[in-house]
C-alpha cells in the first residue's frame, strides 16, 4: 500500500539533529543513573567528606578524580575482554563501559550537568 511505502521512506531518513540530541541526552541521563548505582554507601560518605573539605566546590578535574576513585574497577571493561562474555555486573543488569576514556567522558558530562552555574 501507499502508506506503508511512505512509512518506509520516513524510517530510512537520517535522524534530525534534534532527535540525535534527544537520544544522546537520554543515554547520558541513563548512564548517570547507572554510574550512581555502582557507588557503595561508604564510598558516598567518603566522597561527601572530600566535597565538604573543599567547601562543596570542586573543579572538573577534582570532581572526576573523586568520582573515579569511588567507582569500582569493574565498571570499565578490561582491555582485550570480549564483549560477548557478560561479566557478573552485566548479568546483574549494570552497564559496563567499553574503556576508561568512555568513563571519563561520562564523568565530565555528569560534572557539566551538576555544575549548572559554572562555578565549580
Amino acid at each position: 500500500t501507499e502508506s506503508s511505502e511512505d512509512e518506509e521512506t520516513i524510517d530510512s531518513r537520517p535522524p534530525t539533529p534534534r532527535a540525535r540530541y534527544s537520544v544522546a541526552k537520554r543515554n547520558a541521563e541513563q548512564l548517570t543513573l547507572q554510574l550512581l548505582t555502582h557507588l557503595e554507601r561508604h564510598k558516598i560518605d567518603a566522597m561527601r567528606r572530600k566535597f565538604e573539605k573543599n567547601s562543596l566546590k570542586v573543579d572538573m578535574l577534582d570532581f572526576v578524580r573523586i568520582m573515579r576513585s569511588a567507582l569500582p574497577n569493574y565498571i570499565v571493561r578490561k582491555p582485550g575482554e570480549k564483549k560477548k562474555k557478560k561479566s557478573a555486573a552485566e548479568l546483574a543488569g549494570l552497564r559496563i563501559l567499553d574503556d576508561e576514556e568512555d568513563l571519563l567522558r561520562n564523568l565530565l558530562e555528569l560534572y557539566r550537568e551538576i555544575d549548572v552555574n559554572g562555578d565549580g
